[in-house]
């Protein structure tokens, strides 16, 4: 990852990895909550956001704002068992352990913008996700 960008891959993985680090319960059959804290974050005035944030496509065909591009994401996470999902109600993912702790090692070697933008998503995702039922 070049210094001064990051992927809309690699800060999933990295909010990923910090909410696992923090024991906040990753939705996945509702991905209101995602989407709208996706949509939070490009909308917010932060300094130093991530560049693909800006190039992030929301449809408002529905109750909420919905990227096409993070619900893939999402879904390729489960499908390539980085993440796994318990049957059946498929309501929870959980990282793969090892994942978490290479993913989260990456997290502390963030340049301090992109890691204090990461660590600001991961506490709005911990207060929107805690609010789920």
């Amino acid at each position: 990852m070049a210094e001064d960008q990051m992927t809309l891959g690699e800060f999933v993985k990295f909010l990923a990895a910090l909410l696992t680090k923090n024991s906040t319960r990753m939705l996945f059959k509702d991905e209101a909550r995602w989407h709208t804290l996706f949509y939070q974050l490009q909308e917010e005035d932060f300094e130093d956001k991530p560049e693909f944030m800006g190039r992030l496509i929301f449809d408002w065909g529905g109750p909420f704002p919905k990227c096409k591009d993070l619900s893939r994401y999402l879904q390729l996470l489960h499908v390539t068992g980085c993440v796994g999902v318990t049957n059946p109600s498929y309501k929870e993912m959980e990282l793969n352990p090892g994942l978490e702790k290479l993913w989260y090692s990456q997290v502390e070697e963030l340049p301090p913008a992109q890691r204090k933008f990461v660590e600001h998503a991961a506490a709005l995702a911990e207060e929107s996700f805690s609010l789920a039922k």
